[in-house]
């Protein structure tokens, strides 16, 4: 009985550190949308500009999970990752449990600032040279008391921490990948801290194959070769 109780929660803590890792950013649609504010989309656009040769990509993800709180486990979980502009941005998790299958489908549009404006209202909330700061709000009500998205404009999304009513906090930073280049994800690290528990990720993102303009293949970034 034990043994079943820990695994159970061993399971749990998996599903819910992958969910909020992956699908944090994930609210529902409301049916109409205001504008941006000029400086918000100048500093998306500017963003956007940085991998705007990019048709489309794919990648493999390999991600550390570490339980804080009992039972004090870790977890291996490897993927696969597309991207096609103006399109989807999906990870699959290959080697979830298999009565989870169903969280290994995962939207990365977090990922993506020109998605934002779907879900949140932003404003630019401060600059320092190359860095800007958004303050994101959930459009539609919800737990989340407010996001904080930070930019290196040389090279794209850098953090972004998620905090909640109930004390939720989930601090995602990111560094570019350097050889697959146009400020794409190399490395992710995530502290999450929920009223019950509390879980650190490290994710990898590797293997890079690119498509740019009329190319069909630009670069490739082996797992191995950074």
């Amino acid at each position: 009985m034990l043994r079943r109780l820990l695994r159970a929660k061993t399971y749990l803590g998996v599903l819910l550190a992958a969910a909020f890792l992956f699908g944090a950013a994930g609210t529902a649609v409301p049916p109409e949308t205001t504008p941006n504010p000029p400086d918000v989309d100048h500093v998306i656009d500017q963003v956007a500009a940085l991998h705007s040769e990019v048709r489309s990509y794919t990648f493999d993800l390999r991600l550390h999970i570490v339980l804080r709180t009992f039972p004090w486990v870790r977890f291996r979980l490897k993927g696969a990752g597309a991207y096609q502009k103006d399109g989807p941005y999906v990870l699959e998790i290959a080697n979830m449990p298999g009565f989870a299958k169903s969280y290994g489908h995962v939207s990365l549009a977090y990922l993506d600032p020109q998605t934002w404006s779907k879900d949140y209202t932003m404003s630019v909330s401060r600059r320092s040279g190359d860095t800007v700061v958004l303050l994101l709000h959930d459009r539609k009500k919800s737990a989340l008391r407010e996001a904080l998205a930070t930019f290196d404009m040389r090279s794209g999304l850098r953090e972004i921490v998620w905090r909640y009513d109930y004390g939720g906090v989930i601090d995602l930073t990111f560094a570019p990948d350097k050889d697959a280049g146009y400020a794409l994800p190399g490395t992710l690290d995530a502290d999450i801290v929920m009223p019950q528990y509390h879980a650190k990720a490290h994710a990898d993102f590797t293997n890079y194959r690119v498509v740019t303009g009329g190319d069909h293949l630009a670069q490739t970034s082996e797992a191995d070769g950074r």
